[in-house]
C-alpha cells in the first residue's frame, strides 16, 4: 500500500485560485444575474456600435445616466439597451433639441447629435418608473416614441458594465452623472414655462 503524496505548493495554489474563481462566477451569475447581450442596432451610437457584445449585472437601484438593458415594451420577448434620463418624480421634457429634467437643461456630451427640432412634452415620471432614451437620439425607438413614455423599473434586466467583444472595442461602461445647468439655456428656454406640448 502506497502513501498518499502531499499536495505540492503549486497544485495547492492552483486549487485555491480555481475555488476563488468559481465563487466569483457563482456570485456574478446567481446573486447579480450576470447576462450577455448583442447590440443589434445603431440607436446607442456612439456609446455602442452595432454588433457590440455587452455584459450586464443587476443592481438594487438605477439612476439617471445609467445605461441599462430593459425588456422591449413593444415586444416582451426582446430586449433593448438605452440610457436612463429620468426616474420616479422627475419631470422630463425635450425642447428645441435639448433635454430638460425638472426644468433644468441637461448637458449630454455622450449623444451622437441633438434632436432635429423635436419636442417631448413635459412628462412626470411615476414612482418606480424610468424614462429611457437612445444616445443616437434621431434614430432610436425609446420613451420619446412609445405610447407610454415611463417604463416600470422592474423591467430592467441590468446595468451595462462592459463591452467584451469585439476585442478592439473591449472596455468598461460607466454611468454618466448628469450635469444639470441651474439656469435655463437662453436659446432653448424653459419647456415648462413655454408650455411645450
Amino acid at each position: 500500500m502506497t502513501e498518499r503524496q502531499p499536495l505540492s505548493r503549486a497544485r495547492y495554489t492552483a486549487y485555491i485560485i480555481i475555488l476563488i474563481c468559481a465563487c466569483i462566477l457563482l456570485y456574478l451569475f446567481y446573486m447579480r444575474d450576470m447576462r450577455f447581450f448583442l447590440v443589434p442596432s445603431s440607436s446607442m451610437l456612439p456609446t455602442f456600435q452595432p454588433r457590440d457584445y455587452i455584459l450586464t449585472l443587476s443592481a438594487n437601484g438605477y439612476d439617471r445616466g445609467d445605461v441599462v438593458v430593459i425588456e422591449d415594451p413593444m415586444d416582451p420577448n426582446q430586449y433593448m439597451v438605452k440610457r436612463i434620463v429620468g426616474v420616479g418624480g422627475d419631470e422630463v421634457a425635450v425642447w428645441h433639441g435639448a433635454l430638460f429634467v425638472n426644468g433644468s437643461y441637461v448637458s449630454e456630451p455622450y449623444i451622437l447629435e441633438p434632436y432635429i427640432e423635436y419636442r417631448m412634452a413635459p412628462y412626470t415620471v411615476a414612482e418606480n418608473h424610468v424614462i429611457l432614451l437612445g444616445d443616437n437620439r434621431n434614430q432610436s425607438d425609446d420613451s420619446s416614441t412609445w405610447p407610454q413614455p415611463g417604463q416600470p423599473a422592474g423591467r430592467i434586466v441590468g446595468r451595462v458594465h462592459a463591452i467584451y467583444l469585439p476585442f478592439n472595442r473591449m472596455q468598461l461602461v460607466n454611468p454618466y452623472p448628469f450635469t444639470i445647468v441651474p439656469d435655463d439655456v437662453p436659446e432653448t428656454g424653459n419647456p415648462s414655462a413655454a408650455g411645450a406640448g
